[in-house]
């Protein structure tokens, strides 16, 4: 039986980084031109709006996946239109790249956070952080 804390925990993490995914997409579309998914509200950080787009896929499947094994598995989109994908080809590529983006992003980053908590929890100062005190920052 998986612990059902960490898979909580981990279920919180995946609806972060999965708003944010779709965010971006939907954010570059905007950027582009394509409206479609601004004005359907999924240009924001709160997942409200892609779990009512999505919720088999950002609610009920995650969370069963977290009961049965641990760890949460499912999908979201977002609203594009496929006229416009055609019409700019190129900027439909750069809303298909935001989301990975970002992603990359996340990944590159996290350590600092794990790092800044360290310092904290070891009672070091941040401003003074010891010569080894985990990964380096995110630094773009």
């Amino acid at each position: 039986m998986p612990d059902l804390a960490d898979g909580l925990l981990y279920y919180v993490v995946f609806l972060f980084s999965t708003t944010l995914h779709e965010a971006a997409h939907a954010w570059a579309a905007a950027r582009g031109g394509d409206l479609t998914a601004y004005q359907g509200g999924q240009v924001s950080l709160s997942p409200v709006p892609h779990i009512r787009r999505e919720p088999i896929g950002m609610v009920v499947l995650p969370l069963f996946a977290v009961l049965t094994t641990g760890w949460p598995f499912g999908y979201a989109s977002a609203l594009y239109n496929p006229d416009w994908a055609r019409r700019c080809p190129h900027r439909a590529a750069w809303m298909a790249l935001a989301g990975p983006a970002v992603n990359l992003t996340l990944w590159r980053c996290w350590p600092a956070s794990l790092s800044h908590r360290t310092r904290y929890a070891s009672g070091t100062s941040p401003a003074r952080p010891r010569r080894d005190s985990g990964p380096r920052p995110c630094t773009w």
